[in-house]
């Protein structure tokens, strides 16, 4: 008998929000945005400010207190022990994505667990990437050639987000955002966590 073992995966949990997300997109709406920009600084979508912790207002703390339960979930699945460490959200901000905006390939620096948040995602605009600068499964300086790729020899992972969608993982995994091909706007709210 043989079998495959996967050894030190990176985790990336999901989950979805079941509650009416109108109060959330109308709420984000008297919102002020400022011009995003790339790492070419090119503009790129808006952005709130990342330290007013946008989950914390009054509005979403219905949310916040969501997402925060499903975060001790995600550490909880990682067997690190809650009664030892308390986990805190530093920041939270929302993004506004309009057609041909994307977000580029990045990580979260000085944090050890991210997420986002979709509280208004239109058809076609942009899908979620997580990549890898490096094959786990073989060296380096091999490229064989292989019949199809799933989630033990890909670099990359993409998930369609839906409505009421978030994804939580370790901070330092690479991710980015397609261009979106909507006329309408998509909204998502990023954060960030540290164990204390």
């Amino acid at each position: 008998m043989s079998e495959i073992h996967i050894l030190f995966p990176t985790p990336v949990y999901q989950s979805n929000f079941t509650e009416p997300l109108e109060p959330i997109v109308d709420f984000i709406s008297t919102l002020e945005f400022k011009q995003d920009y790339n790492v070419y600084d090119k503009p790129n979508g808006k952005t709130t400010q990342p330290i007013l912790d946008v989950l914390s207002y009054p509005e979403l703390k219905f949310l916040g207190d969501w997402i925060n339960l499903e975060a001790y979930n995600f550490i909880q699945t990682l067997q690190i022990d809650c009664e030892f460490h308390t986990l805190v959200r530093t920041n939270s901000w929302v993004n506004l994505q309009e057609k041909g905006n994307y977000i580029h390939e990045h990580k979260h620096n000085n944090t050890q667990f991210s997420g986002v948040f979709y509280p208004k995602v239109p058809f076609d605009s942009g899908d979620i990437c997580f990549t890898s600068s490096q094959d786990t499964w073989i060296d380096s300086n091999t490229e064989p050639k292989v019949t199809g790729f799933d989630d033990l020899n890909s670099r990359k992972k993409t998930f369609t987000p839906q409505q009421g969608m978030l994804f939580l993982f370790p901070a330092h995994l690479k991710h980015y955002v397609t261009t979106s091909k909507s006329n309408d706007q998509r909204l998502s709210i990023s954060f960030d966590y540290n164990l204390h």
